[in-house]
């Protein structure tokens, strides 16, 4: 579909101006407002095609575009407007990363609405874009390796472009949400969180705004602040050597770190 406009639909039998089911479609060019409910809903495994672009999608009356986790790479960033929707630009609705994909920065937040997981048999990887800026809802997070399966998460900002963890608040207080967490078959090689900001995590399952386990990702230049326990936990079944200089707290409830005493840090 190019240089289209969709405008004032979603209801009856959609929930949304465009629904995509388990399909892929092109859209270049194309303008999706003053929708009920969601401006565009991608279900299932439905994603947009390679080369769509010049988007603009505002004015809906829920989220801009509701996608699944596996499929929120398929999105394009630069170039597209995803602003002025009620509930949120972007919301993903949660689900297992399978295979890698980069989350695009893109000019509003990312609403995380649903549990993130990143394993499976490809060791998938997910990568957030520099500048990007995601907000969780209540008890939500991120689970690297959580279930036995391998992946991992790569999240590296800049000093212009730093990547934000938060809540999906207005007036965040700790605890909103869980917070991410890395698990023993994390591939190290492809986890580095660095550039960013953690904050207002440490609920639901979490006693943490990160929690490491049996893993070595790479932090650098890290900000974890606001949690309603633990800045960072770290826990070890075997020695391991944490490099934690760069990292920075403020304002974790119960401290800055919780550490196993084989965790050398």
């Amino acid at each position: 579909m190019h240089n289209a406009r969709i405008e004032y639909a979603g209801g009856a039998y959609l929930d949304g101006c465009m629904e995509v089911t388990d399909a892929k479609v092109l859209l270049d060019a194309v303008t999706i407002t003053n929708c009920i409910d969601y401006g565009l809903q991608l279900n299932g495994t439905g994603a947009l095609a390679t080369g769509s672009g010049g988007l603009t999608i505002t004015h809906n009356s829920l989220a801009g575009v509701q996608v699944q986790a596996d499929q929120a790479g398929s999105l394009p960033g630069s170039g597209c407007d995803y602003s002025a929707n009620t509930s949120a630009g972007v919301e993903i609705a949660g689900g297992t990363m399978t295979t890698s994909a980069t989350w695009k920065k893109i000019n509003v937040p990312y609403f995380i609405s649903g549990e993130i997981y990143v394993e499976g048999a490809a060791t998938p990887k997910l990568t957030i874009e520099a500048g990007a800026h995601l907000e969780f809802g209540a008890d939500k997070g991120i689970y690297v390796a959580y279930n036995g399966g391998a992946g991992g998460l790569w999240a590296v900002g800049d000093g212009t472009g730093p990547i934000v963890f938060t809540a999906h608040a207005a007036s965040p207080s700790a605890g909103h949400w869980s917070g991410i967490e890395f698990r023993g078959n994390t591939n190290d090689a492809t986890s580095n969180l660095s550039y960013v900001t953690i904050e207002y995590a440490g609920g639901a399952y979490l006693g943490a705004d990160l929690v490491i386990t049996d893993a070595q990702p790479t932090l650098a230049n890290l900000t974890l602040r606001g949690s309603q326990e633990y800045g960072l936990e770290l826990n070890c079944a075997n020695a391991m050597t944490f490099n934690l200089a760069s990292v920075t707290y403020d304002a974790n409830t119960s401290g800055p770190v919780l550490a196993d005493a084989l965790c050398a840090h």
